[in-house]
């Protein structure tokens, strides 16, 4: 049973994990002001994206741990998308990060192909909740503009009407997996007794 296998602390008001780094116990959290660094190994947890600026909520590393595209909310209904290069710990200064998408939208969930050759993102930059992704080169630069993934412009299927909780996506096995609210208008009878 997994029950018998131990557990031990080793981070206390670390925040909630977003994602692991290539190396062993390494995790990356957030407190919502910045992200931190776990080391599972070492017992102690260590901010390595924070700019006064920016409330960062959400995270995710590259395959080869090189990158990392986080998440600033920026209001209630607006939020940007940011890479920047990680080395080992050590995130780039805010001067150089590159901004994926522009800061009059919610964009979120920002998920890298296994390759890292993309990064697959929500958007509602065209006034919908839309997904998109932004392709890389070799060396790890952005290659082209921000591209449209998938459309979701009806009211049928559509991302709008689910919270920041419940919209997520995953992307693995060549294939990217993504909440949706499905709303449909069904009718129906009933007899009525005519005295």
């Amino acid at each position: 049973l997994h029950d018998a296998l131990p557990i031990w602390l080793i981070c206390q008001r670390c925040g909630t994990p977003l994602d692991f780094l290539p190396a062993e116990n390494q995790v990356l959290c957030t407190d919502g002001d910045r992200l931190t660094l776990v080391d599972g190994a070492k017992g102690r947890s260590l901010p390595i994206v924070q700019d006064q600026r920016y409330q960062l909520i959400d995270a995710t590393v590259s395959s080869a741990g090189d990158r990392i595209a986080f998440v600033s909310r920026l209001d209630a209904d607006h939020r940007q998308i940011f890479l920047a290069n990680l080395h080992g710990t050590e995130v780039e200064p805010s001067a150089k990060w590159l901004e994926i998408t522009t800061p009059n939208a919610w964009s979120d969930k920002p998920r890298w192909s296994p390759d890292g050759s993309k990064l697959y993102f929500f958007s509602t930059v065209d006034g919908f909740g839309c997904f998109y992704f932004q392709e890389f080169d070799g060396r790890g630069k952005p290659q082209g503009d921000v591209r449209v993934l998938r459309h979701f412009h009806k009211v049928a299927k559509s991302t709008l009407e689910l919270s920041q909780f419940a919209l997520n996506l995953a992307v693995g096995g060549g294939k990217l997996f993504f909440t949706l609210d499905e709303t449909s208008s069904n009718m129906w009878i009933q007899r009525m007794r005519i005295r």
